[in-house]
């Protein structure tokens, strides 16, 4: 698969989807079994519903700031085997797994030691708060295997891939429904329950990392495993990436603090439609990833021009996976709310989000897939800076909601301004066509 995918010659929709499929399975399998977690948790109460949405809402900023080790791995990496070096490739890889490790445990301890200001700072209703606590408390031991995961993951994608993350996620999120089931309801630990199945099920998913970044390494023969300063060509896209990745957190976060002071049915509905949100986003997200991977070779090859005149195909298939999943929105949000919870007000809250959600599929998917191909450019410094506007056409908006506007659904139409916003400035960028200083 990564030979193939060098060219974004002939075959390039064929060759994007026997990447994507794949690619998308191991997507989805982490946001699906998040919507698993919330289903299992969700039956418990809607105070235990809305502080997983809170705690899940503080561990994503945290760990999402890191991307850059998947990112910035893959746009590496993908450089790498496309200009023939796969052995300083799978090399990278190792460095990326280790220097995950040691964040990781380093983000783990600011969060033991701030946690508890983090919940109150974000105004968790009173009914939620212990359990917020009790579930960010267990959950802060899984922040080195996320970030690890993190690294790895950004290897594979970057070799191209696609079919090793996929056993690796499913199998290891698979195992985080079973156990979160079993403690949650058969062991009676209630919110704490889902909080150490799914920490267990991120040593088991960093674990199946380690094991296929290893193999790749040891398939290219360097006697070397790992070189920390190696991880700094990757970092060296951290700040840009890392600004950008932090403005969309806070955009959400935000948001979920609006949602919050709309009480706790409103901040249930909407940490359910996020999580739905999140699912949509992951599915839209493979063929991004494949024009991630594809540019990046294409860049590590000298091909641009290539690059420039396969743009138009992603950004049509972009519009087929958006159309598709917005429809399928439609057809669910009457239905899918029963799923989350069994109280009768939120589940309405919800039905109405959810069709907010479905008209803005073909932005989002727009957005995903002009995002995948900058990264892959390694256009980071501008990708910064567009989603630096894009918050700023965002706080107003949510502001105003909060203050004027207060109800869910106008939230929704605030994060959509968000949306609109992101796609207008990546496709401004892409549209110039100047690729050259990317």
């Amino acid at each position: 698969m990564a030979r193939r995918l060098l060219s974004l010659g002939g075959g390039l929709v064929e060759e994007t989807l026997r990447f994507a499929v794949p690619t998308l399975f191991t997507l989805v399998a982490e946001p699906v079994f998040l919507a698993a977690d919330s289903i299992i948790v969700g039956h418990l109460g809607v105070a235990q519903l809305a502080a997983l949405g809170a705690a899940a809402a503080i561990l994503t900023l945290v760990t999402s700031s890191f991307i850059v080790l998947a990112y910035g791995t893959t746009a590496r990496v993908s450089r790498l085997v496309g200009q023939g070096r796969p052995d300083e490739a799978a090399k990278l890889g190792n460095s990326a797994l280790v220097a995950g490790a040691l964040i990781g445990l380093a983000v783990s301890v600011v969060l033991a030691v701030a946690g508890k200001w983090l919940l109150g700072f974000f105004n968790v209703p009173a009914p939620a708060l212990p359990y917020a606590r009790t579930y960010l408390g267990i959950s802060l031991f899984g922040v080195p295997f996320q970030l690890m995961s993190l690294g790895g993951l950004g290897t594979m994608r970057g070799l191209g891939d696609a079919k090793g993350p996929l056993y690796v996620q499913v199998a290891g999120y698979l195992v985080n429904i079973v156990l979160n089931v079993s403690l949650v309801y058969g062991l009676g630990m209630g919110i704490a329950g889902s909080a150490l199945g799914t920490v267990i099920s991120q040593a088991l998913v960093a674990t199946g990392y380690l094991s296929l970044v290893a193999a790749a390494h040891r398939r290219t023969g360097s006697t070397r495993f790992a070189d920390l300063s190696s991880v700094a060509e990757v970092f060296s896209a951290g700040g840009p990436l890392i600004v950008r990745t932090a403005a969309l957190r806070v955009a959400i976060l935000v948001a979920t603090w609006v949602a919050e002071g709309q009480g706790t049915v409103a901040l249930a509905a909407f940490s359910a439609s996020m999580t739905v949100w999140t699912v949509l986003a992951f599915l839209l997200d493979a063929v991004a990833i494949a024009a991630q991977t594809s540019f990046g070779c294409s860049v590590g090859a000298g091909k641009l021009e290539e690059a420039r005149r396969a743009t138009g195909v992603f950004v049509r298939l972009s519009l087929v996976f958006g159309l598709a999943t917005g429809a399928l929105m439609l057809a669910l949000s009457g239905v899918l709310p029963g799923a989350f919870t069994p109280d009768p007000a939120t589940r309405i809250t919800m039905s109405a989000l959810l069709r907010i959600v479905a008209l803005l599929q073909p932005v989002a998917s727009l957005v995903f897939m002009l995002d995948g191909i900058l990264i892959g450019l390694g256009d980071f410094g501008y990708m910064a800076w567009a989603s630096l506007a894009s918050l700023a056409a965002f706080l107003p908006a949510a502001l105003s909601v909060h203050f004027f506007l207060d109800t869910p659904a106008n939230l929704w139409v605030a994060f959509g301004i968000l949306t609109v916003a992101r796609a207008a400035t990546l496709s401004a960028r892409i549209a110039r066509r100047d690729w050259s200083s990317a």
